[in-house]
C-alpha cells in the first residue's frame, strides 16, 4: 500500500485559516481499505476538528481522477504502478511516498 500526499494548493490555504472552522481532508484510497478507513475516520474526527472525506475505488481509476484534476489531499494506492505514473507526471511530489500498510493474499480451502 502506498500512501502519498497530493495537493491542488487548496488545502494549504485552508490550513492558514485560523477562524476555528472545521477543515476537510480529501482522501482517495484503494477500495480494499474502505472498512478500515471508515473506522479510522470515526476515531480521527472525534479527536480533531477535521472532516475526512473519502473517495474509494480501484487504484487505476483513482489515478485517472487525479490526472483529470480531481481534488485530492492524500492518495492511498494499492499499486506502485499508479503512484509511479502520477509521480512521473509530477502530479505527486517526488519523495513523498510512505509505505504504511501491506496486503497479504490468503487461500482458504474447505476440507
Amino acid at each position: 500500500m502506498v500512501f502519498v500526499g497530493c495537493s491542488n494548493g487548496q488545502a494549504n490555504k485552508e490550513e492558514t485559516n485560523n477562524s476555528g472552522e472545521k477543515k476537510e481532508i480529501i482522501i482517495s484510497a484503494a477500495a480494499s481499505l474502505k472498512e478500515s478507513m471508515e473506522e479510522i475516520k470515526k476515531i480521527y474526527e472525534e479527536k480533531n476538528n477535521i472532516t475526512l472525506t473519502f473517495n474509494f475505488g480501484a487504484s487505476g481509476a483513482l489515478q485517472k481522477q487525479i490526472e483529470e484534476g480531481a481534488p485530492v489531499d492524500i492518495f492511498m494506492s494499492a499499486g506502485e504502478k499508479q503512484f509511479r505514473a502520477l509521480e512521473d507526471k509530477e502530479l505527486i511530489e517526488s519523495g513523498s511516498k510512505k509505505d504504511i500498510v501491506e496486503n497479504e493474499l490468503v487461500l482458504i480451502v474447505n476440507n
